[in-house]
């Protein structure tokens, strides 16, 4: 009856034994945990940063904020440099032919809590299609309106930024706004796309 017993025993362990080595396939993948597909596959490409057009709300996800950029003309004044009216700009500070404009920048708070203009700048306005930069240009015979002070949900405000714009930049471009949150952290950037024409943006 004994030996029966060791015998069982024996057929039992040697049972487990084949087992273990032919799921082990000589490796030690029978150790490892089974990985989910999902995780291993390649990130996706970075989200978008918000994008719309001149003139046109682009609204940005999460923040409550809408943002419309408009660019105005800023009339030319060909007199004596020392005699520019207010709110132009003298031909003799332009070159190349660029044209003088005004960057204006709207922004609706429909998120809950105040938005600080401050956190908003134009990082770039190049051009989109055959190159080059519009060069930023504070005149002294242009006011700017600071991007400045608190937005209360429900309410708007504004801001504006002068700018030289070469024709090769005026056919075509893309105004990059960085927005920042403040304290609660950064929002992604805003790109807005336009042209300059004949009467204007």
């Amino acid at each position: 009856m004994r030996s029966r017993t060791i015998a069982a025993i024996g057929a039992v362990l040697l049972g487990l034994t084949l087992t273990a080595c032919s799921s082990d396939d000589g490796d030690s993948k029978g150790d490892r945990t089974p990985v989910n597909p999902a995780v291993t596959q390649p990130p996706g490409p970075a989200s978008a940063p918000p994008a719309g057009a001149l003139g046109r709300p682009v609204v940005i996800s999460g923040a409550g904020l809408e943002v419309t950029t408009t660019v105005e003309r800023i009339p030319v004044y060909t007199g004596a440099l020392a005699s520019t009216p207010d709110g132009q700009v003298n031909a003799g500070l332009l070159k190349d032919g660029a044209s003088p404009v005004r960057v204006r920048i709207a922004v609706s708070n429909r998120g809950v809590a105040p938005f600080d203009l401050s956190g908003l700048f134009v990082r770039e306005f190049a051009g989109a299609t055959s190159g080059g930069v519009a060069s930023y240009t504070d005149w002294s015979s242009v006011r700017e309106e600071k991007l400045a002070g608190l937005v209360a949900p429900g309410s708007s405000g504004t801001g504006t930024v002068s700018y030289a714009v070469p024709p090769r930049v005026a056919d075509g471009f893309r105004i990059t706004i960085a927005v920042q949150r403040g304290s609660a952290g950064a929002l992604p950037d805003l790109v807005v796309t336009g042209r300059l024409d004949s009467s204007g943006a």
